[in-house]
């Protein structure tokens, strides 16, 4: 609950401050995959952190979180999919 409250709050920041446009990107979990030991999970974890670090130094990642359940959303600073796309190619946990 606190989640779609803070989500909400943004979206109404964005949406109020005339922000620039953005894209919103929602990963899904793949159900086809399987299951990677502890050591590779952990592994593949800290890289897609990293990347989400970069990016946000990088002023191409707004904010980022998971859902419940797996799978997430990033808000991108770009008004471009394939700009987006090209941005998340060098996520490990996005290329897994």
């Amino acid at each position: 609950m606190i989640r779609l409250i803070l989500f909400f709050s943004l979206m109404s920041y964005l949406i109020s401050s005339n922000a620039q446009p953005y894209t919103f990107v929602f990963l899904n979990s793949r159900t086809d995959k399987a299951e990677l030991p502890k050591e590779e999970l952990d592994a593949l974890m800290q890289k897609h952190l990293a990347n989400i670090e970069r990016l946000v130094k990088e002023e191409k990642l707004i904010v980022a979180g998971p859902f419940e359940g797996g799978g997430g959303i990033f808000i991108m600073n770009t008004t471009s999919v394939d700009q987006a796309r090209e941005w998340l190619s060098t996520d490990a946990a996005i290329q897994a």
